[in-house]
């Protein structure tokens, strides 16, 4: 599991609340599995708890978690404002995850 700190690369609106974020961690993407999340801090100090996020990627080659989230609140609304370049603080991979070579067909 992976402590530290990781690089925005990316953020893009697939639609109206839907966040898809590129993060740049590769001790993290090294040992990550299909089904696991990330806990992701907030610059935010009056919030505590982190937001737990699926991975919805895994890109080990290059380093890197592709985040997809909906903004659910305050939290989700401040982690969709980040920028590409921008540092955060995340934990993981967290969760039992699955090893998908055992997936022949996936919807």
């Amino acid at each position: 599991m992976y402590n530290g700190m990781a690089k925005v690369n990316s953020v893009a609106v697939l639609q109206p609340g839907i966040i898809d974020m590129e993060i740049a961690a590769p001790e993290a993407a090294m040992v990550a599995q299909a089904g696991q999340f990330v806990n992701v801090y907030l610059n935010d100090k009056s919030r505590l708890l982190p937001r737990p996020i699926s991975i919805c990627r895994i890109n080990r080659k290059n380093g890197t978690l592709r985040l997809v989230f909906r903004i659910a609140g305050e939290g989700t609304r401040q982690m969709a404002a980040f920028k590409p370049g921008d540092e955060i603080k995340i934990m993981g991979p967290l969760g039992n995850g699955f090893i998908d070579t055992y997936i022949k067909n996936a919807v």
